[in-house]
């Protein structure tokens, strides 16, 4: 078994498909496959539960002899010699392994979709920022009056995205998506940033970085993050670049600047846009606007209409996401922040608002084989204290006993709580005025939530208890 080299062609003859995973990229996948009029098999190592929409699409999709779940379907698996493997489910799963031939070829939705394609394409991969960008160039490329279709790893499955209406696409890779494609032809292509993610998986560093670095394939040009030696492009051979970072740019770079005592975002001598007028939260979602505003001016969009979309623009749910101010005291939703980079970068984005004021950081969850001392240092430099929850929580605190020894409770204090109720309620009554109630828990979430969004809510329904009881007198 391997993972093709090549795209798959689609109208091959004489070809057993099976599609493997049954979320929404696998079902997906089977909606496009049936479009193309092809024949193919599905199956799922797990059974999912009795949800009647689920099997509705399902049996609209596939025949009942053709689908299979668990040990009772691995003679699917056996007969393919072509497998599209849905993001979820790892290459290296000794499931798999065991019941594939080793010369079948592994696939996945991203070869598909380039088979299908003729318009343009922007792909945008990163450890953190990655649905917020793909988000912001999507409005901008709208408001320039392009017709475009976004998604991907982010919302919409890109295969459903496919319209021959399309002008542009703008589509958020993950590394999983990514290390089973050959990549895409002609296309923009960006690394925002990278830094320990999904170790549980890739198993090093080093093995991420290449996955990541497969979005450069075929580029016609690439957007990247000088400050970042890894999302710098391996290989340059014929492609162009744009930079972007937090240095005053030079020739052909994207960078900060300040003008008359506004922070602005320049090109060169070009001012493109200023700070003051964006409402993200935190330097790191400046940098975030950059990296869309330097896509978008690779992409030739219109630069006024650019910023139009960026003003109005106030990031998406659970990222760095106001969610009340009590007393002073502002309550942040950052729950997608589900690795400890994504975490550094919210508590350095914050610490410039803080003003002398303390961030209360609720981290915590299922850690993913990241090492959380880079997350501990971090706090160290800046006026943080801990709310540790969840399966990771005794490891942090681990972690931090070695790193904190000595050190100050006003510079860093650790707690531990049961429930991320109970940590909103300790940071609330350990704050003042002026400090940051932060959510950025550099963990998945799948040990107390069904996913990251649910525990951004628990968090914000948490905060809006605390918030009517003030508001009502109560104590």
């Amino acid at each position: 078994m391997h993972l093709v080299d090549s795209p798959v062609s689609p109208i091959a003859s004489s070809v057993n498909r099976l599609v493997v995973g049954l979320g929404a990229t696998g079902i997906s996948t089977m909606r496009h496959l049936r479009e193309l009029g092809l024949t193919f098999s599905a199956y799922d190592q797990r059974r999912p539960a009795d949800d009647d929409i689920f099997w509705e699409n399902i049996s609209a999709l596939v025949s009942d002899e053709n689908l299979g779940f668990k040990d009772e379907g691995v003679h699917l698996l056996r007969r393919a010699n072509v497998i599209y493997l849905s993001p979820g489910v790892s290459p290296d799963a000794e499931w798999l392994i065991s019941n594939v031939q080793p010369e079948v070829k592994i696939s996945g939705d991203l070869d598909l979709f380039a088979n299908a394609v003729n318009a343009p394409v922007i792909a945008i991969t990163g450890s953190n920022a990655k649905s917020t960008v793909t988000t912001l160039v999507g409005e901008m490329a709208l408001e320039s009056g392009i017709k475009v279709a976004y998604g991907g790893n982010l919302g919409t499955p890109m295969l459903d995205l496919i319209d021959d209406d399309i002008e542009l696409y703008v589509l958020e890779l993950s590394s999983f998506q990514l290390e089973r494609s050959d990549g895409l032809q002609e296309h923009i292509a960006c690394i925002l940033n990278l830094s320990d993610d999904h170790l549980d998986r890739h198993g090093t560093m080093p093995v991420y970085h290449a996955q990541k670095q497969r979005i450069y394939r075929g580029a016609k040009q690439a957007v990247f993050n000088r400050d970042d030696l890894l999302t710098q492009p391996l290989s340059r051979d014929g492609l162009a670049e744009l930079s972007f970072g937090f240095s005053k740019p030079l020739d052909g770079e994207f960078g900060f600047d300040s003008k008359q005592g506004s922070l602005v975002v320049c090109s060169s001598t070009d001012i493109l846009f200023d700070c003051d007028k964006v409402q993200l939260i935190g330097k790191h979602n400046l940098l975030n606007a950059m990296a869309a505003f330097a896509i978008g001016v690779a992409a030739g969009f219109e630069q006024e209409a650019m910023r139009r979309a960026l003003y109005r623009f106030k990031g998406l749910p659970h990222r760095s996401e106001l969610v009340e101010e009590i007393e002073g005291i502002r309550f942040i939703n950052d729950s997608k922040a589900t690795n400890v980079g994504a975490a550094i970068a919210a508590i350095d984005g914050l610490s410039e608002t803080l003003h002398g004021g303390c961030i209360h950081l609720i981290v915590g969850g299922v850690a993913k084989g990241g090492n959380f001392e880079p997350l501990l240092k971090t706090c160290l430099q800046h006026k943080v204290r801990l709310l540790l929850i969840g399966e990771a929580a005794d490891k942090i605190e681990r972690q931090a006993a070695k790193i904190l020894v000595g050190v100050e409770l006003a510079g860093a204090v650790l707690l531990k709580a049961e429930s991320l109720e109970e940590a909103v309620d300790k940071a609330y009554r350990k704050a003042s005025s002026g400090d940051v109630v932060l959510l950025a828990p550099a963990c998945a979430s799948f040990d107390m939530f069904e996913n990251y969004q649910q525990r951004g809510d628990c968090f914000k329904t948490a905060v809006s208890a605390i918030a009517d009881i003030r508001r009502g007198g109560f104590s």
